[in-house]
């Protein structure tokens, strides 16, 4: 017999590529584009699959981003964790690779005062 309150309910992996804006719309973290939703996220795979497949030729998203601000820290940090969320987005990771001990590492290096926001953050 299986109890149903041990069962987890698995998050898709296109939640990784989407805010939700309203009760029944979402907006893709890649293009901005708004895409209807409601409950089921096949949509928001197909959107995936046919707008930022890998290695596509016409890519939504330039690879250039702004240059980050240093003269307004609230502004460089807001740049840098919108620059994190694209990376991670890209390389299809998820938001707990912030966790690692290389990557906080790595980031200590290039910028000693950047706080590293949580995964929970990133989803924000």
């Amino acid at each position: 017999m299986c109890d149903s309150s041990s069962k987890t309910k698995q998050r898709s992996p296109a939640w990784e590529h989407f805010d939700k804006v309203e009760p029944n719309k979402v907006r893709c973290l890649h293009c901005s584009q708004e895409l209807s939703y409601s409950g089921s996220t096949s949509n928001l795979l197909n959107h995936m699959r046919n707008k930022h497949q890998p290695g596509r030729v016409n890519p939504v998203n330039p690879p250039v981003n702004p240059p980050v601000n240093p003269e307004n820290p609230e502004l460089r940090k807001k740049q840098i964790d919108l620059a994190l969320v694209k990376m991670l987005v890209s390389l299809r990771w998820s938001f707990s690779h912030v966790n690692g001990e290389g990557f906080r590492n790595m980031v200590k290096v290039l910028d000693p005062n950047y706080v590293i926001p949580s995964p929970s953050e990133l989803k924000l």
